[in-house]
């Protein structure tokens, strides 16, 4: 089970990875739309659920919104994020921010920018397979910030 889920977020970070790369040298914006197309597609092909249990990753941000709502961000591999968004107007319809009176809000608090944690929870689904918080096409590719409601997460051991 844990190598199966393993191996998924390993092929999640290497299809990121691979337009990243492919980004860099990318001539202009119509290149990066098609780098962005493929990279969708095979996000979308690798996860048949939204859903994952057991990635792993850091700490990048815990805060809260000024509703006093959590804020959680954790980097997955360089430069690659799953997050809560950190308002509650573009939430609204996602639910992704940690609810004080929950389980994940008291769970996370706890934790520091740095460490190494478990995860699990849902993507949201969006128009380029997962929906994605960069303002631009070469932040989407460079630093993506994929949206995520986390129903889990601690301090790796």
């Amino acid at each position: 089970q844990v190598s199966m889920v393993n191996t998924q977020q390993s092929k999640f970070i290497e299809i990121v990875k691979n337009a990243q790369s492919k980004n860099l040298g990318a001539a202009n914006d119509m290149v990066r739309g098609g780098l962005l197309a493929t990279r969708s597609k095979a996000i979308c092909g690798l996860l048949q659920s939204k859903r994952i249990s057991a990635w792993t990753g850091s700490v990048d941000n815990v805060d809260s919104n000024s509703d006093g709502l959590g804020v959680l961000s954790v980097e997955i591999a360089e430069d690659v994020f799953v997050k809560t968004w950190n308002n509650a107007l573009s939430d609204i319809s996602d639910n992704t921010l940690l609810q004080p009176d929950s389980q994940i809000f008291a769970d996370a608090s706890v934790l520091k920018k740095g460490q190494k944690v478990n995860f699990s929870g849902s993507f949201i689904s969006g128009k380029h397979c997962l929906q994605e918080s960069s303002m631009t096409l070469k932040g989407k590719l460079s630093e993506p910030e994929f949206l995520f409601k986390f129903s889990t997460i601690s301090g790796a051991r």
